[in-house]
């Protein structure tokens, strides 16, 4: 019930910022620079059918433009919908607002993802963060992708992070289909596939991995590969790099300045007259950026290392805009009068540098391995991919123009990963804390269900070993008698983690009870031979029911068994029984008559190194 009304609060706040926010703010001249490129391109698609910049709105022409791919295409898509004919500033308010409504159901989805990696109210710290942030508030109001691209990349990420913990590939062809519509709306992300492809390589393993790798780069493939037909259809090339290049040559002036001079901050490229000449094809680009570094060395590594990391993660948008949070000039808002957004303004600003140096900690320690170590497997990898996507947009942007209008889409992963390093430091320091626990990966079992019968105890049979490794039950039918009651929900070897796995025919899940041996409710459920088991209990201690242990088992997690004939002596069955006590299990296991309580022997039994 907390969780409740402490997300209904969340999502209320988000909501009536993002609301007042779109409503009571006015932007001058909304259609400028970028986003009347955007606008450009939905008019052109909607009235000619043709993907094309060209300013036919001004000029009313009916002559349909010449195609090109200079802007990645899903955001004018995004905006089509919207438009009337002809296109009225009504139809322009009407995109932001469906803006509002893409940003709120985003948090959403970063609460989603934040407790894949993240303890329960870490997450919902994050997610109020989100909520909270006046540049993803204000983002809104602007005619520009950040909004659509920080969406697709959350909800993208979401599938990524699920994968890792999924048995199957379909979260993996989704991540790779989110991922690519993340890259037709902002091409920075274009190759961050490759990354995360060759992370899971190394940390699943071929054998491991390889459907999930493959479904990824596939589902990547085939929406992105849509686009690049296109462009072989239309313009017989695979697509337009001329903002890439201006992007890595703007990127080469040091402190966004031409000569150092603070006019032309934010505009180095307005002044230098060589501009045009140096950056026409990428060997130009190049070589004017290998000229700077060997002019200035120093100067170009300080302020590529440093200079540009810092510009990126700084608060203002002062190059290339208004300032503070604003990209383009607003004369209203509700920043500048509402006494909830101020407020709000002045904590998140306050607090802004705290949240980038833990974000950067984190980065950094969630791939040592003995700092991650006792987190669950999904938990760090997923930290581990968030990591990864940081890292990779870092690269990209001391390579290019670092704005910081790039990095407002990836505010909320700097909020998870700050919240992943406190959390991380509370679990180290105050490992007894409920707050610090970090999820699992799938849910502990259910508790015993309260009846009005007076239940009689289950017997719960001894385990043998699944195909796989892990651990099943041997079928033993009973007739069913008269006033026998097994509790629903009841399981043996509490605190386990149930993971899905095959069993031998004629075995059944740990914790299986008679009532669901007896009527075949576990065969309607999962199948014959099919269930949810427990990880093998077959190791050096075996509690398998006449079985022998092999060699290993062929996942890897320890020996596995196969049914051997248990002793029929009673003489046998006690003088195993007490070696038990003594040294352990037997090479036996557990004897079916001479073992006590089955269910006390299993739930109390060591249940492997």
């Amino acid at each position: 019930m907390p969780l409740a009304v402490a997300l209904l609060v969340i999502l209320t706040i988000g909501f009536v910022l993002r609301f007042q926010s779109v409503a009571h703010s006015v932007v001058d001249n909304p259609m400028r620079a970028d986003a009347g490129e955007y606008v450009r391109y939905a008019y052109n698609l909607k009235h000619f059918g043709v993907y094309s910049m060209s300013n036919t709105l001004s000029s009313r022409t009916q002559i349909a433009p010449r195609p090109d791919a200079v802007r990645a295409p899903l955001y004018p898509l995004f905006i089509v919908p919207f438009l009337n004919e002809p296109p009225t500033f009504g139809d322009l308010r009407d995109v932001t607002y469906g803006q509002m409504l893409v940003s709120l159901i985003t948090i959403v989805a970063v609460f989603w993802l934040a407790r894949l990696i993240l303890p329960l109210w870490f997450a919902v710290a994050a997610t109020a963060l989100t909520a909270a942030s006046p540049h993803l508030v204000n983002m809104n109001i602007y005619l520009l992708s950040e909004t659509l691209f920080c969406f697709l990349l959350v909800v993208g990420m979401l599938f990524v992070a699920k994968s890792v913990q999924a048995a199957g590939w379909k979260y993996s062809a989704l991540g790779g289909l989110l991922l690519a519509a993340a890259a037709l709306t902002h091409p920075m992300l274009l190759y961050f596939v490759l990354p995360l492809a060759g992370f899971w390589f190394i940390s699943l393993g071929w054998g491991g991995g390889h459907k999930k790798i493959i479904a990824l780069l596939v589902g990547f493939s085939l929406l992105y590969g849509a686009w690049i037909g296109r462009n072989l259809i239309s313009l017989r090339t695979f697509g337009d790099n001329s903002l890439m290049l201006v992007t890595i040559r703007s990127g080469a002036y040091p402190g966004l300045m031409y000569q150092n001079d603070p006019a032309t901050y934010g505009y180095p490229t307005q002044e230098d007259p060589d501009f045009s000449a140096t950056s026409k094809d990428l060997p130009s680009v190049m070589a004017e950026v290998a000229r700077s570094f060997r002019d200035a060395p120093f100067t170009q590594l300080r302020w590529y290392l440093i200079g540009k990391p810092i510009e990126l993660w700084s608060w203002s948008n002062r190059a290339q805009g208004q300032g503070d949070v604003f990209i383009y000039p607003t004369p209203r808002t509700p920043y500048t009068y509402l006494p909830h957004f101020r407020a709000l303004h002045g904590l998140m600003k306050w607090t802004h540098e705290l949240w980038v140096l833990l974000m950067a900690a984190a980065v950094v320690v969630c791939w040592i391995p003995r700092a991650v170590a006792g987190l669950p497997k999904g938990v760090v990898y997923g930290a581990r991919a968030i990591s990864l996507l940081l890292l990779y947009h870092a690269a990209v942007m001391i390579a290019g123009f670092p704005l910081p209008r790039y990095s407002i889409p990836l505010l909320p992963f700097l909020y998870l990963m700050a919240m992943f390093a406190l959390a991380l430091g509370m679990n180290r320091f105050l490992p007894k804390s409920a707050s610090s626990t970090f999820p699992s990966l799938t849910r502990p079992p259910p508790a015993p269900a309260a009846s009005s019968c007076s239940p009689r105890p289950a017997t719960i049979y001894p385990a043998a070993l699944s195909s796989d490794g892990h651990q099943c039950l041997r079928v033993r039918r009973r007739r069913k008698r008269s006033g026998f009651f097994v509790a629903a929900g009841q399981r043996a070897q509490r605190g386990l983690i149930l993971i899905k796995s095959r069993c031998v025919r004629g075995y059944y899940p740990v914790g299986s009870t008679d009532k669901e041996v007896g009527n075949g409710s576990i065969a309607a459920r999962h199948g014959s031979g099919h269930g949810s088991v427990a990880p093998s209990a077959c190791s050096r201690h075996s509690h398998c029911r006449g079985a022998r242990r092999l060699r290993g088992g062929p996942d890897g997690s320890g020996p596995r068994c196969a049914r051997r004939r248990a002793p029929r002596r009673r003489a046998d069955c006690r003088r195993d029984a007490l070696a038990e006590r003594a040294s352990g299990p037997s090479r036996y296991g557990a004897c079916p008559r001479y073992s006590g309580d089955r269910a006390r022997h299993l739930g109390k039994g060591s249940p492997g190194p």
